[in-house]
């Protein structure tokens, strides 16, 4: 008899063991169960916004619930940044961010709470290089002039960025010192102004998506010295990328974009939101919207170690700020 029992009770539990291993499979396999909130840190209308809204309804059809867009700007994403990290790791709350707010804001801002690896990479969705622009009467017709005529004019020649620690500031500081020239800094507080000052002959220079400025480029408004990338832009194939110049050589700056979660999130979770990011950048419409928005759409490959990838980032501009005043 006592054998019995004791048969009996291990019966039991070999059952009790099968049948939550079944559940938690089954729990795993069935996510996502309930509708997933993207959070974009940044108000309705921005890039950020619209990137997200691309994204949205498709990868909601694939994973066969709503993905519903929460916009909530503050502090230059770090607001919006901070609330995900809050939030269970669980998939239900992922955020469309970018380098900005993810990597470089913990790096010139010892306030932001968070650093990019507390957040999970689920995966990475394009990215575009910055464009070094001019005013149109500047007396310079190339990137090569734009910087014989900086070292002819030691810190009088002005540059206008987003911030002072923005990515723009970051670009231009990395250009001077790998050309030995010294320009004066003009923080503003978005696009807009900039472009306005810029148009209106305030300032010299400026450093901008080329989706904000190809129009008044192409127009003759401005001048397009080049672009940040390692290679030309496809939105813009006429402006060269700084690297064909004699000045500098092996330039790579882009600004990015991707989906995050909050740190440890489950393997399997982040593994299925992942896939379906990428088949939704594999579908033509997105890819032509995102193309539109003057993205280049991210390939399977960049997805594979998206995580590596923001740990190069950080190093990089972890170095690059740490060697100058960001004011």
């Amino acid at each position: 008899m006592p054998y019995r029992n004791t048969l009996r009770r291990a019966f039991l539990a070999a059952a009790v063991a099968t049948m939550a291993t079944a559940t938690c499979a089954h729990a795993a396999d069935s996510f996502p169960t309930q509708r997933i909130t993207m959070i974009v840190p940044f108000p309705a209308g921005g890039g950020s916004d619209g990137v997200a809204r691309y994204l949205s309804e498709p990868m909601a059809k694939i994973l066969g619930q709503p993905v519903v867009i929460e916009n909530l700007g503050g502090n230059a994403g770090a607001v919006g940044a901070a609330k995900v990290l809050r939030e269970k790791a669980d998939g239900y709350t992922i955020m469309l961010g970018s380098v900005n707010e993810t990597v470089l804001l913990p790096i010139v801002n010892s306030a932001v709470p968070y650093k990019y690896s507390d957040f999970t990479a689920v995966g990475k969705v394009g990215s575009t290089p910055f464009m070094v622009i001019g005013r149109k009467d500047l007396a310079a017709k190339s990137f090569d002039d734009l910087i014989a005529l900086a070292r002819k004019q030691p810190g009088k020649l002005s540059f206008g960025s987003t911030g002072v620690g923005s990515y723009q500031q970051i670009v231009m500081e990395q250009i001077m010192k790998l050309a030995g020239v010294s320009m004066l800094h003009v923080p503003y507080r978005g696009a807009a102004p900039l472009m306005t000052d810029l148009l209106g002959g305030q300032i010299d220079l400026g450093v901008a998506l080329p989706s904000v400025v190809l129009p008044q480029a192409r127009q003759g408004a401005i001048k397009a010295f080049g672009v940040t990338g390692q290679a030309r832009d496809p939105s813009a194939p006429e402006v060269p990328a700084i690297s064909e110049s004699q000045s500098i050589k092996n330039l790579d700056f882009s600004f990015w974009f991707g989906v995050f979660a909050p740190k440890n999130m489950p393997e399997d979770r982040r593994a299925k939101l992942a896939a379906a990011l990428e088949q939704v950048l594999q579908d033509p419409k997105v890819k032509q919207q995102l193309e539109t928005a003057g993205l280049t759409v991210a390939q399977p490959a960049e997805q594979k170690d998206f995580a590596g990838f923001m740990k190069q980032e950080d190093q990089k501009l972890r170095a690059i700020a740490s060697g100058i005043k960001l004011d």
